[in-house]
């Protein structure tokens, strides 16, 4: 349907008699309907597992802990940028039980196997 038989449509409706349910006439627009936006920036995670993460950006500086891995081993290598693969690491840990981890602001962290929480 153009434009013009929209219009036309919708001045028909109006003169109709047809309105909302609160008695007020229905209002028609072509304008695109605003999105509200959060004020708020989005915060840095302080949980994450398996995955790939830019400290404060995708998570939050800090020391973290596990409970260990969920299957088998838990491993955690640092990485020179987001993107970057396991073969440019450039260190990082592996552990079969409980453990810790520091991160500071601009590292990438990649992890397998567990769930790490701020501490």
């Amino acid at each position: 349907m153009n434009i013009r038989r929209l219009v036309a449509a919708c001045a028909a409706l109006t003169v109709a008699g047809c309105s909302s349910d609160e008695g007020a006439p229905v209002v028609w627009t072509t304008s695109p309907i605003a999105t509200p936006t959060s004020s708020a920036a989005a915060r840095p995670r302080t949980t994450f597992s398996d995955g790939q993460y830019l400290v404060g950006t995708d998570v939050a500086a800090g020391t973290y802990s596990t409970t260990g891995p969920s299957h088998g081993i838990c491993a955690w290598s640092f990485l020179p940028r987001k993107g970057a693969g396991l073969e440019e690491a450039a260190g990082g840990n592996t552990i079969f039980g409980p453990g810790y981890m520091s991160l500071d602001v601009g590292q990438v962290v990649q992890v397998a196997g567990c769930e790490w929480s701020i501490t």
